[in-house]
């Protein structure tokens, strides 16, 4: 979990206009988002989900709530503080969290937009399935784990005692893995590797 503003500090604008029922309804139906209204205090104003989402929390029971009194804790006080700055500096915030929702864990982005000086806009998506690799080049589960020690910086025969198979073997799977990643060393797809997340 962590708070991430963004955007530099701009004049808050004083009316903006929060967006009319029609308009969100389209927002909703184009984009699997959750859409709130919050409060300087951190209370629930209004609240609308997209059809088919599983939201933390039923939107009839958020508003009028208060964030800490719906979302654990550490997650309220986080997106208190995006609010806080939000409108403090008119400028959009970002704050990127993670929940369980039944047995797995889901990423959620929260962007945030001064309506007022007392209010703000929140737009919520779940961000889980896109920040997951689409792209594994074929590799094998064995293969994947090889990458990983590589990743770590060990050798063939470190690899082969972590994995519990022969040094040869390890160095069969590194070529594999190059071939199959089109890399042109050990190294470049290791760096891939990581900044594809195809490590987890």
């Amino acid at each position: 979990m962590m708070a991430n503003p963004t955007g530099s500090p701009k004049p808050i604008r004083k009316n903006r206009t929060p967006p009319d029922e029609g308009g969100l309804g389209q927002v909703l139906a184009a984009m699997p988002v959750m859409v709130s209204r919050i409060s300087r205090e951190g209370r629930y104003l209004g609240y609308e989900a997209a059809k088919g989402l599983e939201p933390y929390a039923p939107p009839g029971e958020c508003t009028g709530r208060l964030l800490h009194d719906v979302l654990p804790l550490a997650i309220a006080a986080g997106a208190m503080s995006c609010i806080e700055t939000a409108l403090a500096t008119g400028a959009p915030q970002t704050y990127v969290y993670q929940l369980t929702l039944g047995d797995d864990m889901h990423r959620f982005e929260m962007c945030m937009v001064a309506l007022s000086p007392e209010e703000v806009l929140a737009v919520v998506r779940d961000v889980t399935m896109s920040e997951r690799p689409t792209e594994t080049y074929g590799l094998t589960p064995t293969e994947l784990a090889v990458l990983s020690c590589v990743a770590l910086g060990l050798a063939d025969k470190e690899i082969a005692s972590n994995r519990r198979i022969s040094a040869e073997t390890v160095h069969k799977h590194v070529a594999s893995i190059r071939q199959k990643m089109g890399a042109r060393s050990r190294t470049e797809a290791a760096v891939r590797a990581v900044r594809e997340g195809l490590l987890g």
